[in-house]
């Protein structure tokens, strides 16, 4: 498994990238990914007063950290000319419903190789969390900016 790196990454230019939602009703959020190539819907439950046509946000939270992770991990054996046939990455996490946050997220990675090689699968884990973008941003914490105008053409 070869895993690329983007060109613009490897030079140290910055780049951007850009989702756009699209408020639809109730709760729904249509989301479109990179100019149109892949769209999302995103929702909340009935009992939080959506119509579960969709994950709900946090939900995609735990995907792009869970999906991210997995990626790293599979870079980071490969690296180490180790095979990972039953690699398995859940995330979950610990809601603080006063502070409307989550206070924590738990990144679980599974293979049978934590069995076979637990050193071999610790070191692994730990080059993939020194590769994992979406970890690495969230994890010391990133700045949030919003600001408000008129929609683009």
């Amino acid at each position: 498994m070869e895993l690329g790196v983007d060109p613009a990454l490897e030079s140290g230019r910055a780049v951007r990238r850009r989702v756009r939602a699209r408020w639809r009703d109730g709760y729904r959020v249509d989301l479109d990914l990179r100019d149109g190539r892949f769209t999302l819907v995103s929702d909340e439950p009935p009992e939080d007063g959506g119509t579960d046509s969709g994950p709900m946000p946090s939900e995609l939270l735990f995907a792009g950290v869970a999906s991210c992770f997995a990626m790293a991990v599979a870079w980071a054996a490969h690296k180490r000319r180790r095979e990972l046939v039953d690699l398995e990455v859940s995330v979950g996490g610990e809601y603080d419903r006063p502070g409307r946050r989550y206070r924590r997220l738990e990144v679980a990675a599974s293979s049978s190789l934590a069995r076979t090689d637990p050193g071999e699968f610790a070191a692994i884990l730990r080059l993939a969390e020194e590769v994992c973008w979406v970890t690495r941003t969230i994890g010391p914490g990133v700045l949030v900016e919003v600001r408000g105008g008129a929609p683009e053409p």
